[in-house]
């Protein structure tokens, strides 16, 4: 809903786990909106707090704050992943 939208974020992440079949869902911290604005810094951000918990695979579909907006250019879609083979951290 369009009245959910705080600074064009929809203030919700869905955490999907696919070992155990179940989906989550997180609060975008408003602090986070502000230091890591759109899906690549977003993105970043939640890979890192992932892999100081665990060593798993991680891979993110993030779309930043324009989207939907009729901005020229504003339909990125940002992959965050971690490679377990090169264990680094990529962006595309």
């Amino acid at each position: 809903m369009i009245s959910n939208l705080i600074g064009g974020y929809n203030d919700n992440i869905a955490i999907i786990d696919l070992s155990q079949n179940n989906v989550n869902y997180e609060k975008i911290d408003y602090e986070d909106k502000i230091n890591f604005i759109g899906g690549r810094g977003l993105g970043v951000k939640l890979l890192f707090k992932h892999r100081l918990i665990s060593n798993s695979l991680f891979f993110g579909l993030f779309a930043g704050p324009i989207i939907g907006t009729g901005i020229p250019l504003a339909n990125r879609l940002t992959m965050v992943f971690h490679s377990p083979l090169i264990t680094e951290s990529l962006t595309l």
